[in-house]
C-alpha cells in the first residue's frame, strides 16, 4: 500500500489485482486491520459513481473507458426501485434499465463494482428511488418495519436479487460489495428495519462484502453489528473517525460518498465546489490510505421527471442537469479536474491507465421553428378511449364500458376487454353463449342481470361459476386498471390514488382537476397543492397556488350558467430524503375551498406523458400557429439532420416553462426561472433524416428553439468585471461569457456560454 518514506508517497502497485489478472475468485473483499484485501493482498478502493439509468445506453461503455481511463479501479452504481417496478408487480430490466449488461460493461472495462441495491437510494431522485404505488396505502410507513413496505421489499429483491447474485466475486463476477440501504441514520424510524434489509440480502445468497454509509454525525444511528460503516461526507474531521474507531475498532477507512460539489435546484444560483480544496483532500486520504468513491464521477441526466427534491427552508425541486461537478460534464466531456486526478493517480499507483477515448462529437443545429400547436384544452376530449377514432367515430365504443361508484364517491369505468375474456370462459366451460358487452349500471352496483342463462343440471356450472363470473366482475370494477381516462370523482385525488397504471396510479407528471362553480369569490388550498398549481376559469389563467400561494381571487365577469375551473397541478418531484418523505403525495391531496365550501364532483385527467400519450392522446389536429397561444399547451417542430446525429444542447430562449420531447423521449423540465438553460439531446436518440420535437409549454412560447454545442448554465460567486468580458471562474472549472438578465426575484447574471477547459 501506499505510504509515507522520507515524506515521499510510494507508489502504490495494484496491477496483479486488476479483473482480468484473477483467472479464479478464492477470497474476495475482506476487512483485515486496517486494510481492505482482495485474494489476501492490501486493496485500496478508487471508487466512482455512475448511474446507468442517467446515462443513454449507446453511453455506457465510452463513461466506464473514462472512469478506468481516470485511474479508478471501481465503479459504483446504485438501483432504483422506482425504475424497476414503476407498476406494482411489473419488472423493467431491459434497454437503459439492462443493470446486468452495465455490470458486465464494467468487469470488461477493468473495473470491479459495488453495487447499491437499496431498496433506499437517495440518489437526489423522486422518493429517493422508491415507487410512489407505495403511497397509496394511506398507513404507509416507508423504511420501516411496516408490513406493507416489508412485503412490497421482499417482492421486489425476489425479482432482482437473483439476477444479481450469479454477478458477485464468489461466482466469478465483479461485484466485491454491497451497501445495505442508504444513510439510514438520517432517518431512523425503526430500529429493526436495517437488520431486516440485510437478512432480506443474506437470504438470497448474497456473501460480499456488505457495508452500510452514513453522514458524520449519524453514523452510530445507522451502524448494523458485523457491518462495515462507511462514511458519507463533503469534508474531513477528526470526530468522525473518534466515532468509528469506537463502533469498529481499527478498520480500513471508506468515504462512500466525497464530493466538493452537490445538486442544482430550481430557482437557486449553480453549485460549484473549490477543486483546489477538493485536490488536498484526495492527496491526504492517500496519505492516510482511506479508500473513497467520487460522488459523482459522472452525474448524467435527469432525463424524463426522475428528478427528485429537497426541503430545507423553502421546497426545491431539483432540476434536469445532474452535472454533480463531475469530473465529467453532463455530456460526457472531460473536465479540467479529470485531467488534474488522472495525473496525481498516475504518480502514486502503479498500473497500467488506458489512454482516455475521445470525447463524442457534438454540433449546433440549425435553428426549428415550431409552426404547430394544440391547446391542451384541445387534448382533453381525445383523453377518452371512446374518442380514438379521428374520424368522426368518436361514439362507436361509447358503450363498450361502464361506471360504478366506489366509497369515496370516485367513478371508476369498467373494463371491457376483462368482462369479453372472462364471458369467452364461461362459453368454453358451459357452451352457452355470453353477451358482447355489459349492461348500463343501475343504481351505482356492478351489474348483474343480462349475464348467461344456465341450463346445465350441474350445480358447478348452474352455481358456482355465475358467482366467480359475479365477483370477478366485481373486482374487475372495483379495482381495474383505468388507463389515462379521465376519472369521475365527488372529492379531489391525489396523483397515487388514482385508477391508473394497472391500479399502481399516477408516479409523475402533470395532472388536472376540472370542476363547475356557479359563483366568484376566494379560492383557498390550505396547503392542499403539490407542488405547483395553475388556475384557470373557462380557459382563461387566473393565478398560482404552491407553497407559498394558498389563495386565490375568483371573480367572475358577465352573466353564465355555470363556468369551468381547472387546476393543472404539476409533480415537480417527490423529497429525495428527510422523515417527511411518507407524506410526498402529489396534485390535490385534499380539498379545495371556494369561499370556506369544499368544491366537488371533479373531473380528473392523468397526464404523466408517457410515450402511449404522446402517440395516441395528441391527435392530429395541429393548428398552424398565427399567434402566440396563452396557457398550457403543445408545440410541434421538426429537425432535419444530414448524415449522422450528433450529440447537441436544446436552448430554449423566450420559452417560460415545460417539457421537451424528442422523437417521443422526454428529455427533462425547462424553467426560464434557472439556472438551466439548455437540455442534453444525445445523438443516439436522434435520427438521420426528420426528427419529431414536441414541447409542453405551460404558460407561454417561443418562436423556435435553438441547438448549441455546449450546455448554458447560471455560475455563481463570480468576480464580476463588465458585462460582455470573458472571465476565468478561477475555482470553477469552466470559463464563461456573462451578461445581465432578469430574473424571478431580482437581477442575477446568466451564462451566455461555457467551454469545459480540458
Amino acid at each position: 500500500m501506499a505510504f509515507l518514506y522520507n515524506n515521499h508517497v510510494i507508489r502504490i502497485n495494484q496491477t496483479h489485482l486488476e479483473p482480468y489478472h484473477i483467472k479464479v475468485h478464492t477470497e474476495g473483499l475482506k476487512v483485515k486491520g486496517s486494510n481492505f484485501t482482495l485474494e489476501g493482498f492490501p486493496f485500496l478502493i478508487l471508487s466512482g459513481t455512475m448511474h446507468y439509468f442517467r446515462i443513454p445506453r449507446p453511453y455506457w461503455r465510452d463513461r466506464l473507458k473514462k472512469l478506468k481511463a481516470g485511474g479508478f479501479n471501481t465503479l459504483t452504481t446504485h438501483i432504483p426501485w422506482s425504475h424497476h417496478e414503476p407498476e406494482k408487480g411489473r419488472f423493467h430490466f431491459t434497454g437503459n434499465l439492462d443493470l446486468l449488461s452495465f455490470i458486465s460493461m464494467a468487469s470488461q472495462m477493468g473495473l470491479w463494482v459495488i453495487l447499491c441495491p437499496g431498496p433506499y437510494i437517495g440518489s437526489d431522485l423522486d422518493l429517493g428511488g422508491l415507487p410512489s404505488w407505495l403511497l397509496r396505502d394511506p398507513k404507509m410507513k416507508l423504511r420501516t418495519m411496516y408490513k406493507g413496505f416489508r412485503v412490497a421489499v421482499n417482492s421486489y429483491f425476489d425479482q432482482l436479487i437473483p439476477r444479481i447474485e450469479e454477478m458477485q466475486y464468489s461466482r466469478g463476477g465483479p461485484i466485491i460489495a454491497m451497501q445495505v440501504e442508504n444513510e439510514y441514520g438520517s432517518y431512523h424510524l425503526d430500529k429493526k428495519y436495517m437488520s431486516f434489509i440485510k437478512r432480506a440480502l443474506v437470504k438470497r445468497k448474497i456473501d460480499v462484502l456488505l457495508m452500510t454509509a452514513d453522514r458524520g454525525i449519524q453514523l452510530k444511528k445507522g451502524h448494523l453489528k458485523h457491518v462495515l460503516a462507511t462514511v458519507h461526507m463533503k469534508d474531513l474531521k477528526k470526530e468522525t473517525y473518534s466515532q468509528l474507531s469506537s463502533i469498529q475498532g481499527l478498520s480500513p477507512i471508506l468515504m462512500m460518498v466525497y464530493t466538493a460539489n452537490s445538486f442544482d435546484t430550481w430557482g437557486s444560483l449553480r453549485n460549484f465546489g473549490d477543486p483546489h480544496v477538493l485536490m488536498e483532500n484526495i492527496r491526504e486520504m492517500f496519505k492516510l490510505r482511506f479508500s473513497f468513491n467520487f460522488y459523482m464521477f459522472h452525474g448524467g441526466t435527469n432525463f424524463g421527471f426522475m428528478g427528485g427534491a429537497e426541503y430545507l427552508k423553502n421546497y426545491t425541486p431539483v432540476v434536469t442537469n445532474y452535472d454533480y461537478g463531475g469530473l465529467l460534464t453532463e455530456n460526457g466531456d472531460y473536465t479540467s479536474e479529470y485531467t488534474t486526478f488522472r495525473e496525481y493517480f498516475q504518480s502514486v499507483i502503479e498500473s497500467v491507465v488506458p489512454l482516455p477515448p475521445y470525447d463524442t462529437k457534438k454540433s449546433d443545429y440549425k435553428p426549428v421553428i415550431l409552426s404547430h400547436f394544440i391547446s391542451l384544452w384541445s387534448v382533453l376530449p381525445y383523453m377518452d378511449e371512446r374518442f380514438r377514432d379521428l374520424k368522426g367515430q368518436q361514439e362507436q365504443m361509447a358503450d363498450s364500458s361502464v361506471e360504478w361508484e366506489g366509497k369515496s364517491g370516485q367513478r371508476h369505468p369498467g373494463p371491457h376487454l376483462s368482462f369479453v375474456l372472462l364471458s369467452s370462459l364461461v362459453l368454453l366451460l358451459c357452451g352457452k353463449p355470453a353477451p358482447k358487452s355489459l349492461p348500463a349500471t343501475v343504481g351505482g352496483a356492478p351489474p348483474t342481470d343480462g349475464l348467461p342463462v344456465f341450463t346445465s343440471p350441474s350445480l358447478v356450472f348452474n352455481v358456482l361459476i355465475p358467482l366467480l363470473l359475479i365477483l370477478s366482475l366485481f373486482v374487475a370494477f372495483r379495482f381495474g386498471d383505468n388507463g389515462d381516462q379521465p376519472i369521475k370523482s365527488k372529492k379531489p385525488l391525489s396523483m397515487e390514488q388514482l385508477p391508473v397504471n394497472q391500479n399502481s396510479g399516477q408516479s409523475y407528471g402533470y395532472i388536472l382537476y376540472e370542476t363547475t362553480i356557479f359563483t366568484g369569490g376566494i379560492l383557498t388550498s390550505k396547503g392542499h397543492v403539490r407542488d405547483r398549481g395553475q388556475v384557470f376559469l373557462n380557459d382563461k389563467y387566473i393565478g398560482i397556488l404552491d407553497y407559498s400561494h394558498d389563495q386565490l381571487s375568483i371573480v367572475i365577469h358577465g352573466y353564465q350558467a355555470y363556468n369551468t375551473l381547472r387546476i393543472l397541478v404539476e409533480n415537480q418531484g417527490r423529497l429525495a430524503y428527510g422523515q417527511d418523505m411518507n407524506k410526498e403525495r402529489k396534485g390535490l391531496t385534499g380539498d379545495i375551498y371556494l369561499n370556506k365550501s369544499p368544491l366537488r364532483k371533479f373531473t380528473i385527467y392523468s397526464l404523466e406523458m408517457k410515450s402511449k400519450f404522446m402517440e395516441r392522446k395528441l391527435p392530429h389536429i395541429w393548428k398552424v400557429i398565427n399567434e402566440k397561444f396563452q396557457g398550457p399547451a403543445f408545440y410541434l417542430g421538426f429537425l432535419r439532420i444530414d448524415g449522422s446525429p450528433k450529440d447537441t444542447f436544446i436552448k430554449l430562449e423566450g420559452w417560460s416553462k415545460g417539457v421537451v420531447f424528442v422523437n417521443r423521449k422526454n428529455l427533462g423540465r425547462y424553467w426560464k426561472l434557472g439556472p438551466q438553460d439548455t437540455l442534453y439531446l444525445p445523438g443516439p436518440w436522434l435520427n438521420s433524416g426528420t426528427n419529431e420535437i414536441i414541447l409542453f409549454e405551460e404558460i407561454e412560447p417561443g418562436t423556435e428553439i435553438q441547438f448549441t454545442d455546449y450546455a448554458q448554465l447560471v455560475c455563481t460567486n463570480l468576480q464580476i468585471v463588465s458585462s460582455g468580458h470573458l472571465l476565468d471562474a478561477g475555482a470553477s472549472r469552466q470559463k464563461m461569457f456573462v451578461s445581465p438578465v432578469i430574473l424571478e426575484g431580482g437581477s442575477d447574471w446568466r451564462l451566455l456560454g461555457i467551454n469545459p477547459v480540458v
